[in-house]
């Protein structure tokens, strides 16, 4: 999931990206070549390797899929029904999950939704991070709300 380097300093630290999109337009919910070609985009937008791809669609409505990057994983689930998809996207090394929501918002059609994002595997930390909300045409404040708040020290 990471270089040879990141790996052979024994860290796994990354960033973990949870976001809700609403009302997002269904067509492209539906649409699993849309919804493919997003994601490498958004993948490739926040600096990360693609590996490979697997996607479904379901019947009657609804896709699904991930997008396996060097650096770890970007899935979806969409409900064009609802307008709604579900994106998880987690990063070791360098990659900007936050370059990877700007192209999945637009990408959807996104009118507003939900983020957190979680830092993770940071040698001698808990899992910590923020969470937002965010409406089109409105900057992000991505260290907008504290979710948790944890001691630093490693706890036994």
């Amino acid at each position: 999931m990471a270089s040879d380097t990141h790996l052979a300093r024994g860290a796994t630290a990354g960033r973990h990206l949870v976001a809700e999109y609403r009302d997002c337009d269904p067509a492209v919910l539906n649409d699993i070549d849309a919804i493919t070609s997003l994601m490498q985009r958004a993948a490739v937008a926040a600096g990360a390797t693609v590996v490979s791809t697997a996607f479904h669609r379901f019947s009657p409505t609804g896709v699904s899929g991930v997008v396996v990057i060097q650096e770890s994983h970007l899935s979806v689930h969409t409900w064009p029904e609802q307008s709604y998809a579900a994106i998880d996207f987690y990063t070791c090394g360098t990659c900007d999950p936050k370059l990877a929501h700007d192209v999945l918002a637009e990408g959807l059609g996104a009118g507003h939704g939900e983020l957190v994002m979680l830092r993770r595997g940071v040698p001698g930390q808990r899992m910590n991070g923020w969470q937002a909300t965010w409406r089109r045409a409105e900057p992000i404040d991505w260290q907008a709300t504290e979710l948790l708040s944890l001691p630093s020290a490693r706890t036994p």
